[in-house]
């Protein structure tokens, strides 16, 4: 009897020390240490990151406060500077959780887990600073004209030959041999502004390729995830890095369709107001 409980207190003693580190996924950031971070050409981090080490240093800065972790008696938490690389490398590619963990020797939901509270953070962070409503001289710029005293000269989306003409949709018109030259000059205005705006989208798409290849979550952490990269790009534009981009938009911009835009039937009437009235002020003041 009494061996019996000599073993049994040895049994549990033995049980007491056992290493508790056999369950935990040792990580390996070989990767990101040799590869990246010990990396001195721009292009390498531009390409894998989307900016240069000095930038990866200064949003580390000013995320730390947000996204750091404490260390624990099992393991040691993931640097912020690790986390940051990981969510750009999420967005930059638009590798899945699991390859871009995979790439930074961390699992498949704890890479989740990093990149969605790090967005959440560069959202709360810097939204602010880089994503603002018009202001000084840029208000003025943007301040609304009155036409011929009835039509307020404001912002308009603009569409294709698609879509129905509306008062606040301006599309173009359907040119043909007894067009004005109004008319013509709209269109031809139309057309070069919706060139722009489809440049714009196709530089982000192409910075970002989570845009381009999809985000499989809800409606509103992809507009979380959306307005995340729209702040990145203003921030990279800040920073004098959209030189890098001059050749990438035209890989992702459609052809714009012009002059066969929807017949009048289909259009709303006060939208045919609204574009001739701009129609005709674009030619007064050309």
């Amino acid at each position: 009897m009494h061996t019996v409980v000599v073993a049994s207190h040895v049994l549990v003693d033995r049980s007491f020390h056992v290493d508790q580190g056999w369950w935990v996924k040792e990580r390996n950031l070989i990767w990101f240490d040799y590869y990246l971070w010990s990396a001195y050409e721009e292009e390498r981090w531009v390409r894998c990151l989307r900016v240069p080490k000095e930038l990866l240093v200064w949003l580390v800065a000013r995320l730390t406060t947000s996204i750091k972790k404490q260390d624990t008696h099992f393991r040691f938490a993931v640097p912020v500077e690790v986390r940051v690389a990981v969510t750009l490398f999420r967005i930059a590619t638009g590798s899945s959780y699991f390859i871009t963990g995979d790439r930074f020797g961390i699992g498949e939901s704890t890479c989740q887990e990093i990149v969605q509270e790090t967005i959440q953070a560069i959202v709360t962070v810097l939204g602010s600073e880089m994503i603002y409503w018009p202001r000084g001289v840029e208000m003025e710029r943007e301040s609304v004209v009155t036409i011929n005293g009835d039509f307020q000269l404001k912002p308009y989306i603009l569409g294709d030959s698609g879509y129905t003409q509306e008062s606040w949709l301006m599309c173009p018109y359907s040119l043909n041999r007894n067009s004005s030259p109004q008319q013509r000059l709209f269109t031809e205005r139309q057309i070069r502004g919706r060139i722009v705006v489809e440049q714009a989208f196709g530089i982000l798409k192409s910075r970002f390729r989570i845009l381009d290849v999809g985000i499989s979550s809800s409606i509103t952490w992809a507009a979380t995830v959306v307005q995340a990269c729209c702040i990145m790009h203003n921030f990279l534009i800040r920073n004098r890095l959209s030189a890098l981009d001059r050749n990438i938009a035209d890989q992702n911009m459609r052809k714009p369709r012009g002059g066969g835009g929807v017949p009048d039937t289909h259009a709303r009437h006060n939208g045919h107001l609204v574009r001739d009235a701009l129609a005709q002020y674009l030619f007064a003041t050309q």
